[in-house]
């Protein structure tokens, strides 16, 4: 049975990164942290791709737990301004295991660049590149009656050659943790009013405002019921 999390506002998250990556990535250091102290989102620092090169966005689902349903993320490319230039890849990834997005070269939206010839300046031709920037975001996940925390994950970006070498890899170097929703009202809650543990308020003495009536004396006019007495004593 797959976790009861609500994909829609996954799908909604895309929908605003979209619209908002461009001012997202002036803005963004290099993690963003997510609710529950949990890490959501990664801008890996931008790169750039020659002819013939690619890049490869790993994603890590650290989880020991075989159990656990598996945890979705997106990994999405932006150019330069910060738009989308090709539709983003949706991940599902189990515990122990690792999501590999290519991005090659010929997928550079408009080509590359322009070779700027500096030969006049002495630098000599520079080669066409096409740079580029890989978001990832992961699910946020429901909260947890229990309290457990979401699970561990890391991202890293490889730039592989045209023999299929590793040039670099880059990324945070840090295990992260995905955020989870907070728990509102009360998983234990029986409906049952809390205890009252307030303190009597002394400070108002009874009410003595009012005193005993005794306006009316007892009556007695009747003599108590005792022995009769003889006649004429």
């Amino acid at each position: 049975m797959r976790r009861p999390t609500a994909f829609s506002t996954f799908v909604v998250t895309l929908a605003a990164l979209a619209v908002v990556v461009a001012v997202s990535l002036r803005k963004a250091s290099a993690t963003t942290e997510g609710s529950g102290g949990g890490t959501s989102i990664v801008y890996h620092p931008v790169a750039a791709l020659t002819r013939s090169e690619s890049v490869k966005v790993h994603v890590t689902n650290l989880s020991k737990d075989q159990a656990e349903p598996a945890v979705r993320f997106m990994i999405m490319f932006a150019d330069t301004r910060g738009l989308l230039f090709r539709p983003e890849r949706v991940c599902e990834v189990r515990a122990g295991e690792t999501c590999n997005v290519t991005l090659p070269s010929s997928a550079c939206p408009a080509g590359f660049t322009k070779a700027d010839d500096d030969q006049e300046h002495g630098k000599g031709p520079h080669r066409a590149r096409c740079e580029f920037r890989a978001i990832v975001v992961g699910e946020t996940l429901a909260c947890s009656p229990t309290g457990a925390e979401g699970p561990e994950w890391m991202t890293n970006l490889e730039l592989v050659d045209a023999s299929g070498g590793s040039k670099f890899v880059s990324g945070p170097n840090a295990v992260l943790r995905l955020p989870r929703e907070a728990c509102t009202g009360g998983g234990n809650d029986t409906g049952a009013p809390p205890p009252d543990f307030s303190v009597p308020d002394s400070t108002t003495p009874p009410d003595q405002t009012t005193p005993p009536d005794q306006t009316t004396p007892p009556d007695q006019t009747t003599p108590p019921d005792g022995p009769a007495l003889p006649l004429g004593s």
